[in-house]
Formats: C-alpha cells, sequence, structure tokens
C-alpha cells in the first residue's frame, strides 16, 4: 500500500471512529399504543467522544409504522409530552428529566457500553432503555392509562420493569 493510501485510509477511520453509530449514542426509546413509531433519545458527542454540552440530547420520531425515517419532534410536542431539560452533571455526565415525567429523573453517564441513562425502575438502580404508553384514543388528547418503564438492573443486568399506573 502506498503512502498516500495510509494516508487516505487512516483519515477515514480516524473519521468513522469519531462519528458515533445511533446504537453507540442512544439513550432510550419511548414506544406508545397507537403505532410502532418510536421516540428516539440519544445522547450528542463532541469530537472528543464526550457529551456536547451545548446541544446534549437529541430527541426525534423514529416512523416506524410508515418507510422508518426520522422526523424531528414538533415544537408542540416538545414543549408538552416528548420534550426534557438537561443540566451538567460532573464532568461528563447530565440530570435528564422528560417533560411529561417530571418526577423521574434520570443521569446520564458513561457506562460499560458507551453512555446511558440511569434511574430507579421498581426501586432497583437501572440503565434505563425504554418506556411504553398505553393510552385510550378519543377526544382531544389520547388518555394514559399507564407507562412501562423497561431497563437493566446495574448490579447483575437482569431486566427489570415497573409499571406507572395513571390514576
Amino acid at each position: 500500500m502506498t503512502r498516500r493510501a495510509w494516508i487516505a485510509l487512516g483519515a477515514t477511520l480516524l473519521a468513522f471512529s469519531a462519528s458515533a453509530s445511533p446504537a453507540e449514542t442512544r439513550l432510550f426509546h419511548i414506544e406508545r399504543s397507537k403505532n410502532a413509531n418510536i421516540v428516539a433519545y440519544d445522547v450528542r458527542l463532541n469530537p472528543r467522544g464526550t457529551i456536547d454540552t451545548s446541544a446534549p440530547i437529541d430527541g426525534y420520531w423514529m416512523r416506524l409504522a410508515e418507510d422508518g425515517r426520522r422526523k424531528e419532534l414538533s415544537g408542540l410536542e416538545k414543549r408538552l409530552a416528548y420534550g426534557w431539560s438537561a443540566k451538567r452533571h460532573g464532568e461528563d455526565g447530565l440530570i435528564l428529566s422528560l417533560k411529561a415525567l417530571p418526577d423521574r429523573e434520570m443521569t446520564v453517564v458513561h457506562g460499560k457500553n458507551g453512555y446511558e441513562a440511569r434511574m430507579p425502575i421498581a426501586g432497583v438502580p437501572a440503565r434505563f432503555v425504554k418506556a411504553y404508553v398505553k393510552t385510550k384514543e378519543g377526544g382531544l388528547l389520547p388518555k394514559v392509562l399507564y407507562v412501562d418503564f423497561h431497563g437493566h438492573r446495574l448490579d447483575n443486568g437482569e431486566p427489570i420493569m415497573e409499571r406507572q399506573k395513571n390514576d
């Protein structure tokens, strides 16, 4: 291989490693009973591979019920159901709160397999991976019947789930 080819290969590999794939940056997602579309939440990383403090979270629709394309959340969706607030926590972490679930704060930290969202699930420290929202459709807005929180225990990695009913 020529010197120029080695340099090109090295530059390509460096660029590839600096840009994280969705699997490496996905914190969690929200599924709904209405259809297969999900809202995905990814951590944004800077070129150093740490959290981008200027815009740390990327939340968006994955239109799985349609063609699988990405669609940005609307302003109304960000203000109400699917929005979030994030503040720094330590050198390279966040405290993350969803607008619809302000009492379920999570901590975003670098874990064994990249960044992860951690919060208690069923009273046990866990890596949060998804929420499933069961709704009753009709009227102006759907009524949330319950939310299931799914994750993996931090102590042994086993799956864990908690149901929060809307009374």
